[in-house]
């Protein structure tokens, strides 16, 4: 049976105080992410955003704004005949939003990127997605709502959805409205609460996880019958540290929840005391090893 996470949520406090206590120099730690991103304009420069404010413009006097982790296109003034595109790219250990022309928002994950118009044209709102996002899409039935994600489509209305594309596969899940999931032999349609895998060419559709597809939304890590490497390959995408695995030879199942907001040691500490695994971190690695109740050999340094 594996280990619950979301236990630690009826620890007592004091509990919760010591497993923080994590005995991890402070060279070797590492915060929660932030919000951040950069957004490359469409004559290839490049702008730093944070939460803090700031106003940028380019081609044609296109005026934007960034402020509190969200870029606003919403009430520009641009007009042009031709598509001008921006690039929104998110790090490891990032996040952001972004409101496009239309009033459609989108939140950003960790390693993401988005592309899109500064304004859509006539017939189509469409852009491009790696990574993770959540879309809340304002409705306009005149002008459908197209993400492409490799060679995949997503095509909408309006409707609130998840796309994760990591590792070259795609997850749709949808909370909201209908979209069609599109390849180049088949579609599906989806209905609320239900969520679509593309496996090679198939398009497999079947109940969703909601609290999972929105848990990073809600800023924490939520797991269910994961193993500790699917654990560590997402935490390292907020924390950004590498993973060495290589002692890893146990294949228990995890489910639960912690929040996104500790710090790296802390969260280690407590995958430690409710794992069964020894975990280190060297400054930018994680090594892990299956705890043995006859052999406590330290981890790698």
């Amino acid at each position: 049976a594996g280990i619950i996470f979301s236990t630690l949520i009826f620890l007592p406090q004091e509990q919760i105080s010591l497993l923080k206590q994590a005995d991890v120099a402070k060279e070797k730690d590492l915060p929660p992410g932030v919000e951040k991103a950069t957004l490359k304009l469409s004559n290839g420069e490049v702008v730093h955003l944070d939460k803090n404010h700031i106003e940028i413009s380019e081609y044609k006097g296109l005026l934007v704004t960034s402020k509190g982790g969200e870029l606003n296109y919403a009430g520009t003034t641009f007009k042009d005949s031709r598509l001008v595109y921006h690039t929104l790219t998110v790090p490891k250990s990032g996040t952001y939003r972004v409101v496009l022309a239309d009033g459609t928002r989108v939140w950003l994950n960790s390693q993401t990127e988005i592309q899109f118009p500064v304004q859509f044209n006539h017939t189509q709102r469409r852009i491009k997605l790696t990574g993770e996002a959540y879309f809340e899409v304002a409705h306009d039935s005149s002008k459908p709502f197209l993400v492409e994600v490799n060679d995949k489509t997503i095509e909408v209305l309006g409707t609130h959805f998840n796309v994760n594309s990591y590792d070259a596969q795609m997850k749709t899940t949808l909370f909201e409205g209908s979209v069609k999931i599109s390849n180049s032999l088949t579609h599906k349609i989806l209905i609320p609460g239900q969520e679509a895998h593309v496996v090679g060419k198939e398009i497999l559709v079947k109940k969703g996880d909601l609290k999972k597809a929105l848990a990073w939304r809600n800023n924490e890590f939520y797991f269910k019958n994961e193993s500790m490497r699917e654990v560590l390959k997402e935490i390292s995408r907020w924390y950004n540290f590498e993973i060495n695995d290589a002692q890893l030879t146990d294949q228990k199942r995890f489910s639960g929840s912690i929040s996104r907001d500790l710090k790296l040691s802390e969260l280690l500490k407590i995958l430690d005391a409710l794992s069964g695994y020894q975990f280190q971190f060297n400054g930018t690695k994680v090594f892990i090893k299956n705890r043995s109740p006859d052999h406590h050999s330290p981890l790698p340094n």
